[in-house]
C-alpha cells in the first residue's frame, strides 16, 4: 500500500466513502492525537507554549533523529558488505551522542515524559527511538531506561500489547 514499501500506512475511510492514506509516521501520530482530543495525547492546537514544543518535539524525534536511526540501519543491518560506509555510522552514531541525547536527558531531568508532566504523542516517537537507540549501544544513561520503564508500565501500553503476551 506503501509507495515506498514501507509501514506504517493508515487508510482513513471518509464518511462519503472515500479513501484517504496517511504514509508518514509523524503525521499519522499528530492526526491521531488531534482526531481524538479526548485521549489527552496532544495540546490543543493553537498558538500556545505547550503545543509548540509538543510540535517541535515530534518533528525533532520522528524525522532528525530517525533520520539518524535510519542511516543506523541501514549501514549495519541492511546494507551488503559492499556497500557500507563506516563513516556513515560514526557520524550517526557521533550526532546522536553529542546534539541528541544530551537535548533529551535535559528535558527527562526536568520532567518524566519528554514535553513536561504529562503523556503526549510525542513520547510514543522518543520511546520507540530511544529503544531503537539502545539497540545500538546509544542513550545508554539510566534516565532513558527510567524513561522507557514508565513508558511501558503505563495501562494503555499494557493493554495495547496484552493480546501479545497470550
Amino acid at each position: 500500500m506503501n509507495p515506498n514499501h514501507t509501514v506504517p500506512v493508515l487508510e482513513i475511510t471518509r464518511d462519503d466513502g472515500s479513501v484517504q492514506t496517511m504514509l508518514e509516521s509523524v503525521a499519522i501520530i499528530e492526526w491521531l492525537a488531534d482526531a481524538f482530543p479526548a485521549q489527552g495525547l496532544a495540546p490543543a492546537p493553537g498558538l500556545g507554549r505547550e503545543r509548540a514544543d509538543y510540535l517541535q518535539m515530534m518533528q525533532f524525534v520522528g524525522n532528525w533523529m530517525d533520520s539518524l536511526l535510519w542511516q543506523l540501519r541501514l549501514h549495519r543491518d541492511l546494507f551488503q558488505p559492499d556497500e557500507v560506509d563506516q563513516r556513515t555510522i560514526d557520524r550517526a552514531s557521533a550526532k546522536i551522542a553529542a546534539e541528541i541525547e544530551p537535548l533529551l536527558l535535559e528535558r527527562l531531568t526536568a520532567s518524566p515524559y519528554i514535553c513536561g508532566t504529562s503523556f503526549s504523542a510525542a513520547d510514543i516517537l522518543t520511546g520507540h527511538n530511544v529503544s531503537w537507540a539502545r539497540a545500538y549501544g546509544l542513550c545508554q544513561d539510566d534516565r532513558f531506561a527510567t524513561y522507557l520503564r514508565r513508558l511501558v508500565e503505563r495501562p494503555a501500553y499494557q493493554q495495547a500489547l496484552d493480546d501479545v503476551s497470550r
